[in-house]
């Protein structure tokens, strides 16, 4: 499947690679600094992470809007991956779990602004008929990220116990370099360039405004990602899940990468199906996958079967996250490919807010099986909306 993307495509692809191998030397730990260290449980790292998804997300659909009047798609991406570099390393800093909020904020702040004007670079060097492939290759790359990521965590705790501030600090390196080949992709792979609209700023959308103006089959779509994402929780919680199943801290990391490794493999192997037998089918079967594996993890009572149910769970993001993109090129001519990202990044952004404070409260109220079994419920109903929904054919 690689042979049929084009070289942009993979060079973006080290882009996500080196950021998410920063990212998740930080993640699969934060949960355990944030308990450990900072007193801080369930409801409160839903809070964080809804919170700081929601501005993400919001920023998503101002960034794709914005790229696509200002006919530029590079000044958002390298912005973008510039301010996540620069705020991971300040956790090692951190003393008190607003202190966390804010700088997970700022992380999340710099994944809007990138997002969705990436999506849309991707999607405008990619040939027609062929971007189930290009961001099932995409993710397959960012995924290896996220498993590089958390052997680095793994080895760096392995030689030095307990040093959770100064790993922080590391994940600096592969932040900077990701960054850089940003700027190199940017030079030697550009997006090509539109005519820049006047005064692009007044022209930004609200997001009211922009999700009202949508054609019947995109409204479908759009409000079956919105269901589906009220039921998801942050990877971060399911981390917390198997830690209460008697996983030890020295493995979390290798689990989390393990599932990385599921997640790319299976990327990189299902992507171009979308291209051959639509996009439903695959995020349809990824859903029911999902709402097996959230049952299976909230009745678990060992950390084999939950750990089991985890890595079974990366097969969902194969199934689901490039056919979903490919859904959305299908939308709309390749200049709208910002605006229509943008929401689409929004909604489930969006979603996640209310998604992941509500998946803390009720695992600290009720407890973790009805938590997943009500994330499961979700997944569900939200498989019976989009199956009602029209695929559109490739614009």
């Amino acid at each position: 499947m690689i042979r049929k993307v084009p070289r942009g495509v993979l060079v973006l692809g080290l882009v996500s690679l080196c950021n998410d191998a920063a990212a998740d030397m930080v993640l699969p730990v934060l949960p355990i600094f944030m308990a450990a260290q900072l007193g801080t449980g369930p409801a409160f790292l839903g809070l964080v992470e809804g919170i700081a998804e929601a501005l993400a997300s919001a920023l998503k659909l101002v960034a794709g809007s914005w790229s696509d009047r200002a006919g530029r798609r590079e000044p958002f991406v390298f912005a973008g991956y510039g301010l996540s570099n620069v705020a991971r390393p300040l956790y090692a800093l951190a003393s008190g779990p607003l202190q966390v909020l804010g700088i997970r904020v700022l992380d999340r702040a710099g994944k809007g602004l990138r997002t969705s004007p990436r999506d849309a670079w991707l999607g405008e060097i990619t040939s027609d008929g062929n971007h189930g492939a290009t961001y099932g290759v995409h993710r397959a790359m960012d995924h290896m990220g996220s498993m590089l990521g958390p052997l680095l965590a793994s080895l760096f705790l392995w030689l030095y116990p307990g040093a959770l501030r100064e790993l922080f600090l590391y994940s600096a390196i592969p932040g900077f370099l990701a960054l850089a080949l940003a700027v190199w992709a940017g030079k030697a792979h550009p997006a090509p360039r539109r005519p820049k609209e006047p005064n692009p700023a007044q022209n930004l959308p609200a997001i009211g405004k922009a999700l009202s103006a949508l054609a019947p089959g995109e409204k479908r779509f759009l409000a079956a990602m919105a269901l589906f994402t009220l039921g998801n929780s942050a990877d971060a919680l399911l981390l917390l899940r198997l830690k209460d199943l008697g996983f030890e801290d020295a493995w979390l990391p290798l689990a989390w990468a393990l599932l990385n490794f599921i997640k790319a493999t299976s990327s990189a192997a299902l992507g171009g199906l979308a291209d051959r037998i639509g996009c439903k089918p695959m995020i349809l079967a990824g859903w029911l996958l999902y709402a097996a594996c959230y049952l299976v993890l909230g009745q678990a009572n060992s950390p084999v079967v939950g750990g089991a149910a985890f890595l079974i769970y990366g097969l969902f993001f194969g199934l689901t996250e490039a056919p979903e993109r490919a859904w959305v090129a299908k939308l709309g001519p390749s200049r709208r490919y910002g605006h229509l990202f943008g929401r689409y990044n929004a909604v489930i952004g969006l979603g996640l807010l209310p998604a992941s404070a509500l998946f803390g409260w009720v695992w600290e109220r009720w407890g973790a099986d009805t938590a997943f079994t009500l994330g499961a419920g979700i997944a569900l109903t939200a498989g019976a909306l989009l199956f009602t929904a029209p695929e559109p054919r490739q614009k």
